[in-house]
């Protein structure tokens, strides 16, 4: 089993993606991200309007909950 790395270039890249992530946390973040996705032509598919619902709102909307745990899959 290969080992984890530990140089510079990777603890960077660790540390920017735990940044990343804290900043995605905040809700203007994840409204400006939900905003970007409006605008893209596969916004006409359904489960990417219902990314951005969650996004804009926080959590999963009630109708793509019950979709989900439908499939078997929540």
């Amino acid at each position: 089993m290969a080992r984890p790395r530990h140089d510079e270039k990777t603890l960077d890249a660790l540390a920017e993606a735990v940044a990343v992530v804290g900043r995605g946390r905040t809700p203007e973040v994840r409204t400006a991200l939900a905003r970007v996705m409006a605008r893209e032509p596969s916004f006409a598919e359904p489960w990417l309007r219902s990314l951005a619902l969650e996004l804009r709102h926080g959590s999963p909307s009630r109708r793509h909950a019950v979709r989900r745990s439908s499939r078997g899959t929540q």
